[in-house]
Parts: structure tokens; C-alpha cells; sequence
């Protein structure tokens, strides 16, 4: 099983102002994603989880959630690129349902 390392994420807030500044922005209905290039040879994701989403347990689980969809299907994510996964509203939907529109989210991107 291949873990989530800590080299696959954003850490630094000059590391999520550069995806802000200058990447692309896709919305759906479950998320929206700031994706920008990086010279990296791999992709790394910055989750941002708004308090409206709900309580802290809620809002931990859909960033667990997040991180093994990426874990998992990181082929459906764009490749050599810096992503940010920003959760604003309450996610009503299961673990499988949240993935497909993850996904099919992701697909709009390429």
C-alpha cells in the first residue's frame, strides 16, 4: 500500500499564494480546484476546508477523504502540477459519490 507522503502536499502560504495567483480554477458542486504546473516531476495537493462545511469532525473527515482519493487515483489528477482542493460548503454525499465528483472534476481539468 503506497502511503500519502508529506512531500505530496503544500505546507507554506507562499505555496498556495502561487496556485492562487496564477493557476486555473475549475468549480463544481462539491469542490473547487486551483490547479497551476510545477517543475516538481510530481503533483502535490493544498486542502483548504471552510468552517462552513461543517464541525471539525466533519470537516477532517472530508480532508482524510480528499488525501486517500488523491492516494488512490492520483493517474485522474493532473501530473507535475500544484493543486488546491477547496471545500466551502457542507458535503452531503457519501464517500463514493464525493470521489465521482471529485474526479469528474479533476477530468475538466486536462
Amino acid at each position: 500500500m503506497e502511503r500519502f507522503r508529506a512531500g505530496q502536499r503544500l505546507h507554506k502560504k507562499h505555496e498556495f499564494d502561487a496556485v492562487f495567483r496564477s493557476g486555473k480554477r475549475v468549480s463544481a458542486q462539491v469542490a473547487t480546484l486551483v490547479v497551476k504546473a510545477n517543475d516538481l516531476g510530481f503533483s502535490r495537493i493544498g486542502l483548504s476546508v471552510s468552517r462552513k462545511a461543517g464541525n471539525a469532525v466533519t470537516r477532517n473527515r472530508m480532508k482524510r477523504w480528499i488525501r486517500e482519493i488523491f492516494r488512490r487515483d492520483l493517474s485522474m489528477f493532473p501530473a507535475c502540477a500544484d493543486i488546491v482542493i477547496m471545500i466551502s460548503r457542507p458535503v452531503t454525499v457519501r464517500f463514493e459519490g464525493f470521489r465521482g465528483a471529485l474526479l469528474s472534476t479533476c477530468s475538466r481539468i486536462r
